[in-house]
């Protein structure tokens, strides 16, 4: 798994992670690693999409008639 190096939130990322792994949430010998945003289009699409998803419910229209297409919404409840 590869994270988004964030700089100052790294340590929370791990401690997260670490978190995780001790309530067994996820594999211990999951592989985890950090990098730079630049070293993966992965690391930031998602970004972009959410920052565009928050605008437009905000009211910003400027970038979401390029994505409404391909954007789907799921409701999640309590089961």
């Amino acid at each position: 798994m590869v994270f988004e190096s964030r700089r100052e939130q790294d340590a929370g990322d791990r401690a997260i992670l670490t978190a995780l792994r001790r309530g067994e949430q996820i594999a211990a010998e999951m592989s985890v690693n950090w990098e730079r945003a630049s070293s993966d289009a992965a690391l930031w699409t998602a970004d972009v999409v959410a920052g565009i998803v928050t605008g437009w419910m905000g009211g910003d229209q400027q970038w979401w008639p390029l994505f409404e297409d391909r954007v789907t919404f799921l409701e999640a409840s309590e089961a």
